[in-house]
Parts: structure tokens; sequence; C-alpha cells
């Protein structure tokens, strides 16, 4: 794991949830982070990014604590980090090489967890009157064909997800392929997304 920092203890308060799991040798998968921020109140966002990067209990990286203070600045006192992949690395493009070192069973096992997780997160959030903000960016590039039918597969899920809560889908901004830009270099406030 790459780039911890410390949580910005402005809007930070505690974490509630961080299921950081080896699954084989510096592969190491995470499927949840929820944190408490400073607002003291039961509403919580999800933020569906690509995959984590650094974050786990008790350190942070630059992209969670960015999305901590987007929501506390919004009005929310839980935040839950979920990802299309849960599988920590810090560079996307390196996620092919990530998927290539898992049998396709496993596989298998570790992204249907991650899809109930995602399910539970959303639906948990929109039940606090909170948000979902989507934030996965493009398509990891250097995906050889197997990995993107796993990615496209993943995304058509979560998608599938997200289409009963379209009042509720927010976004940061979009890119020039209609996908939810990454958080961590937009400084908009949150703007309703639209599901392409």
């Amino acid at each position: 794991m790459y780039a911890q920092v410390n949580y910005d203890k402005n809007t930070y308060k505690q974490t509630i949830i961080s299921d950081n799991t080896q699954i084989q040798n510096n592969l190491w998968t995470r499927y949840l982070l929820r944190v408490t921020t400073q607002n003291a109140n039961d509403i919580k966002y999800t933020f569906l990014l690509m995959n984590p990067s650094a974050a786990v209990h008790d350190k942070s990286d630059r992209t969670v604590n960015k999305v901590i203070k987007g929501a506390f600045n919004d009005g929310a006192g839980i935040v839950d980090v979920v990802n299309i992949f849960p599988f920590y690395e810090t560079d996307s493009k390196k996620l092919g090489k990530v998927l290539d070192k898992i049998s396709g069973t496993k596989l298998d096992t570790i992204q249907k967890e991650n899809l109930e997780k995602i399910k539970l997160s959303i639906e948990s959030s929109i039940e606090s009157g909170g948000k979902v903000i989507c934030g996965w960016g493009n398509r990891p590039t250097k995906l050889n064909k197997s990995n993107m039918i796993i990615y496209n597969s993943n995304l058509d899920c979560i998608k599938n997800i997200l289409s009963k809560y379209s009042e509720e889908l927010y976004c940061y901004k979009t890119n020039i392929t209609k996908m939810p830009s990454h958080p961590l270099y937009n400084y908009n406030k949150f703007r309703q997304y639209t599901l392409t």
C-alpha cells in the first residue's frame, strides 16, 4: 500500500469499518471503509470509486480525505467508500496485473461479495437521506480482453443497482466519456449524475 496520510481531523471523527484483508502475498482487498465526520448526524453518503489506494483503519489517503471533506461540507455525518474493484492498487493502470494474479473462481467470489457490500451501502445511504456520489473515473488502461470483460460486467452490475436510485446519484463532474470523474482533482460541488 502506498501514499498513506493522516486522516484530516478537521472533518474526520473516527473509523467505524475498514475491512482490509490479505488474500495473497502483497494483495489486499477492502470492500468497505466507513468513517464518521465531525457532523453529528446519521446522514450517510456512499462514494463509489474505482479501487482502494492506501486508506486503512488508522491511515487515510488523499482521495479518501477529499471525499470525507466533501461529504462533511455537504452535511453528512457518515461516509462509506466502496469501489468497482476491491483490490488495493494506487496506480489503476496496474489493475490488470492484479486481476491476473487471482484465479477465476476466487475472483468471482470476491466480486460477488463486493457487489453485495456496494448494494447494502447504497441502500443504507438512501434510507438515511444521504447521497450516492459516483467517482470511478475512466476505465483503467492496460486491461487485457478477459479483464475488460470483468470490468464491463462489474460496471454493468453496479449500474443496475444505481439505476434504482437515479434521483440520489451525484458526482463532482463527468469526463469526456460521460463517466463520473475521479474526485481527487475536482474542486466542484456535487452535481446530479445521470447514468449512461
